[in-house]
C-alpha cells in the first residue's frame, strides 16, 4: 500500500498557528490561538477557501471603520525569506482596504515592521493577498489582519500562512530520478507528466501541506485540476518525483 503525508512534503509548516481558521472554541464564536480587540465581532463560517471554515470578521454598526485579529508569537531568523500569503472574501457591506503586517512583539507593545494593503477586493471569489518579508535580524513577531471599511461590514479571512521560502521549494529533491516536469505550467484546465514512463499513483497538495487530489498519472495522459483554486500547487508521485505548479 502506498501511503502519502502532507508532512513530508515541507520541512518546516505554517508558523502562524491555526492559519486556516479550522479550530474553534465550543461555542464557535472565536478560532484558537488568535487574539483581537472586538471579540464579539467574530463567528465561524461554512464559507472556506479551502478547508472546512473561515472567520468571519465584522466591523461595529455603531461606527467600527476597523477591526483586527492577531496572531501568537512566533520567531522569525535573521537573513530568511518568507512567504506570507492569506485569503479573503467580502461577505457584505463596504470595504476600503484589508491589511496584512507583520509585528515585532518583542515590546509590550508590538510596532509593525511590514505593513501590506490589499485593495482588490471581491464579494464573489477569494482574493489572494501575498507578499515576501526578509528577516533583518531574529526576533519574536506577530501577524495582524486589519480591516478597514464602513460601520457594520462584514469580511471573511483563510488560510493565513507564513512559510520559510526555502521550505516551499523542492531542493530537497535535486537528484535527477526525483526531478518531474509539469506541461503546460501554468495550466487553466489540464496538466500532463512529462517524461512519465510507467503509470504511477500521484497526490496533489497545496502550500499549507494539504493533500486536494489524488488518482493515477498516466503516460501522455492528462491529469484534471480544473476544479483547483488558482493557486501554486505540488505533485508527488509514488516514487518520490516532485514538481511545483501554477493553476490560473
Amino acid at each position: 500500500m502506498v501511503c502519502f503525508a502532507t508532512f513530508n512534503l515541507f520541512a518546516q509548516d505554517n508558523l502562524v498557528p491555526n492559519g486556516d481558521m479550522e479550530n474553534w472554541n465550543e461555542a464557535n464564536t472565536t478560532p484558537n490561538d488568535w487574539s483581537g480587540f472586538i471579540i464579539p465581532s467574530w463567528q465561524k463560517n461554512s464559507d472556506a477557501q479551502n478547508g472546512f471554515s473561515s472567520l468571519q470578521l465584522g466591523l461595529l454598526s455603531n461606527g467600527g471603520a476597523s477591526n483586527f485579529i492577531s496572531s501568537p508569537n512566533f520567531q522569525f531568523i535573521e537573513g530568511t525569506t518568507y512567504i506570507c500569503t492569506f485569503y479573503f472574501k467580502i461577505l457584505s457591506g463596504v470595504f476600503s482596504k484589508i491589511e496584512f503586517n507583520i509585528r515585532d512583539a518583542s515590546t509590550d507593545f508590538p510596532e509593525d515592521i511590514s505593513v501590506n494593503e490589499f485593495t482588490e477586493l471581491s464579494n464573489e471569489t477569494w482574493i489572494k493577498g501575498e507578499f515576501e518579508f526578509t528577516a533583518n535580524t531574529t526576533q519574536t513577531i506577530q501577524a495582524w489582519i486589519w480591516i478597514y471599511g464602513e460601520p457594520g461590514s462584514q469580511m471573511l479571512i483563510d488560510n493565513v500562512s507564513i512559510f520559510d521560502e526555502s521550505t516551499l521549494s523542492t531542493q530537497n529533491f535535486s537528484r535527477k530520478e526525483n526531478r518531474l516536469s509539469v506541461y503546460p505550467n501554468p495550466s487553466n484546465a489540464n496538466i500532463q507528466v512529462v517524461g512519465l514512463e510507467t503509470t504511477q499513483l500521484y497526490s496533489i497538495y497545496d502550500m499549507n501541506g494539504r493533500e486536494v487530489s489524488q488518482g493515477k498519472a498516466t503516460p501522455n495522459t492528462d491529469i484534471d485540476v480544473s476544479t483547483l483554486n488558482s493557486d501554486v500547487y505540488v505533485i508527488k508521485t509514488e516514487q518520490g518525483a516532485v514538481s511545483k505548479f501554477v493553476k490560473n
